[in-house]
Formats: C-alpha cells, structure tokens, sequence
C-alpha cells in the first residue's frame, strides 16, 4: 500500500498585521497547558501523599505540553513579526510588549510562592533561601539550588528562563532583514547546541542556555515560515503527523528515552509534529463561518493558558490538603475533580487579573508601531 503525504497551498501568503487570530493555535496552546496540568496530577496521586500507582498513564510523555508550548512560542513569534524585520524601532518595541505580556503574571506568582515558603514553612520542600536564588528567579537566570537542581522560586518558571532567551535573541534577529535574520538565528541556535555539548556541567547558565530543548523554538520558527507561505496539509496528512507525534512519544516512554539530554527526541519531535498536526489546516469553524460553542471555550482557555500554566500548581495543593482531611477515595475523581478546579482559578486570574494588568499596562506603555502581543 503505497501512502501519498497530500498538502495544498493557499493562494497566497498570509500575513499578520494587526490583530490576526488564530483558533488553532489557541486551541493547541490550551491543549499543552492541559497536558502539564494532568502530569502534574497524576505525579501527584502516584506520589507519597496518595501513592496510586499512575505515573506513567497511557505510557505517554505528558510533559511533552511544554514542548508545544516553546514551539508555539517559535511559531508566533515569526507569525506576528515576519513584516516587521530591520523597521526602525520595532525590535525594542517588540521585546517591551512580550516583556509586558510575560513578566507581571510571572512575578505575581513568584511572590505568592515565596510568601507561602515565608507563612507556610515546610510547605515548599527543599527552598533555597540564598540571595542568589531568589534575584535571579525575578530575573529569569538559571541558578543552581543549593539541592543541586537549576529551578527558579516557582519551579515551573524553568520554562521562562527560556523563552526568555528567545525574545532576546529574536529582538536582535529582528535588527536585520528577513532571510538575514533567518539564517542568523537558526545558526546561532545551532552553533550554540553544538558548543554547549563541551561545556562542563559547572556553567550552569551556559549549560542550560545551550540544550538542545532551545532548537524547538527554531522548528516553531520554520514551521511558522511554511503556514506563512501558504502551507496547507490535508486532513489525512494531519492525522498520520499527529498519530506520528504520539507514536514517537510512546517508543521514547518504553525505551526510557526520557531524560532531558534526549528531551529534543522525546518532546522537541512529537511536539512538532503535534504542532504542525494542528496548525496547518482550516480554523476549526462550522458551516457559516462561525465556531461553535465547544471551539470558542477551547479557544478562551487558550487565551488563559500562560495562567493556566503559571497557576495550576496553586489549585493542586490545597486540594491535594483538602482531599486527604476528608479522607476522599478514587485517583479517577481526583483527576476530574482537579482538572476542573485549576481550570476555574486560571480562568479566573485571566479574566479578573491577567487581562486588566495588561490592558493597564498596554495604555502606560504606548506601541510607537503595532505590535500584537
């Protein structure tokens, strides 16, 4: 049976200027956010405070949402950018709107992690009270714990350390043109990859700026250029992409492939993979252009995401505390029941703290060009 991979391209090139929406990728950035909070409940209930054997559900990697999430944050990033390389003023234009997008929620739940560390001790195992530690967690630089292990304050924030290296080196790319940029970016990404496999495990900061996790922002980029430049896939292609995603997941799981020197194998490819699945088609909308109800809540809780992300963790421990007083019974009910409650708090920081800071601040801080942050 011979397979064909059957894509289509549209008339033309799409561009983004303004405000252009895409429900995909919403719904894909929602999808990933969801997929850590259930790693996180599971790693919950398979842990010493219920101890239900569940941490390897379905032998897949779960943790394979943050991925999406950095290929996402590649594929934006060109996508809201791509008309604007080497325009006066944009580049720092661009980084004060991501800065603005990103840091406040950031640091919020940063404070509320180290004013429950202060109020609750004992509460947070294992805090570093070192200087260090805590400026560079405000500063998204990788520090060392005095355990050993590179996490800032609120430990998901590895994730920000990141992207925040991405926004610094795509505020440079965006100094020249395009094809310049380009070519310069995904360079530098993989000459640095490549030099960071000599450094000693001493530099931390250097070590951890240069893992190979950093090329998924430049497949986020190129996959990014191709819907940009009118690519389209079929249904079918779709599926076999997404299929492929999960399947590459699965193998990784049983061959114990999971540790983070393999993570561009084991999260960067399914997460592409995963990413293209869901980016490279029509909008999910109905007949008469409009989406239905279940889109438009997907698509919202895309919006809520980064909340989502940033403030799951804040819903799974109480009810973790409150669930072991009432000496509650079944993993099953917990996971529902956990899933609900950290969706209703990230909605509820999106919608009464998240949007009025950034609409706040976004009047504070006029754009001299549009940006779209």
């Amino acid at each position: 049976m011979k397979f064909q991979v059957p894509e289509q391209r549209t008339a033309r090139p799409i561009n983004a200027s303004g405000g252009e929406f895409l429900e995909n990728v919403q719904i894909l950035r929602f999808i990933a956010a969801a997929m850590v909070l259930f790693r996180h409940l599971v790693r919950e209930l398979s842990g010493p405070n219920f101890s239900i054997p569940m941490d390897n559900l379905l032998r897949f990697e779960w943790t394979v949402g943050v991925d999406i999430f950095f290929v996402t944050s590649g594929f934006l990033m060109y996508f809201l950018t791509n008309r604007h390389f080497a325009e006066k003023d944009y580049p720092f234009e661009f980084l004060r709107r991501r800065f603005v997008r990103i840091v406040p929620l950031y640091w919020l739940f940063t404070t509320l992690m180290l004013a429950i560390t202060i109020l609750i001790p004992g509460e947070v195992r294992q805090f570093d009270w070192s200087v260090g530690h805590i400026v560079s967690s405000y500063l998204f630089i990788p520090w060392q714990r005095a355990q050993g292990q590179v996490f800032p304050i609120l430990g998901l924030g590895w994730t920000l350390n990141y992207e925040m290296l991405f926004y610094f080196a795509f505020t440079i790319a965006l100094f020249f043109p395009r094809r310049t940029a380009i070519v310069g970016l995904v360079s530098a990404f993989l000459i640095a990859v490549a030099v960071g496999e000599f450094i000693p495990d001493s530099q931390v900061m250097v070590k951890f700026w240069t893992a190979p996790i950093i090329l998924e922002f430049i497949g986020g980029v190129l996959l990014s250029m191709a819907f940009v430049g009118g690519l389209r896939l079929h249904l079918s292609t779709r599926i076999f992409l997404a299929a492929l995603g999960v399947i590459a997941s699965l193998v990784c799981v049983h061959f114990n492939l999971t540790d983070q020197r393999w993570r561009i194998v084991w999260g960067g490819i399914p997460a592409i993979l995963l990413a293209s699945s869901a980016i490279l088609g029509p909008p999910p909308r109905q007949s008469g252009g409009q989406s239905g109800p279940l889109v438009r809540m997907m698509v919202f809780l895309g919006g809520a995401s980064y909340a989502l992300y940033l403030s799951h963790m804040f819903a799974i421990r109480p009810l973790t505390a409150v669930w072991k007083k009432l000496h509650l019974a079944g993993g099953l009910a917990y996971l529902g029941v956990g899933f609900i409650a950290a969706l209703v708090l990230a909605s509820a920081v999106y919608v009464y703290v998240e949007k009025p800071t950034l609409a706040a601040l976004k009047r504070i801080i006029r754009p001299k060009v549009g940006v779209v942050a």
